[in-house]
């Protein structure tokens, strides 16, 4: 019974990880859009058609994306310490 309760933490641990990798993955794409979206903005406020607050309302999104981004990586970090836990890596 003991075995099964340690394959079923090492699944669940697994489970976790892919799901961390999934999330990093995706916040990486909405940096890139963020980005895109700021050299857009960035255009369009030289151009005149964008207003202060509306650029910087776009560089705002991009810090938080980036942010975002950062903390999946932690967080896929500590999903990945926690399944070398679960199968007695440490």
């Amino acid at each position: 019974m003991a075995e099964d309760g340690v394959r079923l933490e090492v699944m669940a641990q697994v489970s976790a990880l892919n799901q961390e990798a999934q999330n990093s993955a995706y916040q990486a794409q909405s940096v890139a859009l963020a980005e895109e979206a700021l050299k857009l903005a960035e255009q369009r406020y030289q151009n005149g058609l964008l207003t202060n607050l509306e650029y910087l309302d776009t560089q705002l999104a991009l810090t938080q994306s980036k942010v975002a981004y950062l903390n999946s990586l932690a967080n896929y970090q500590i999903a990945k310490a926690r399944l070398q836990r679960a199968i007695g890596a440490f």
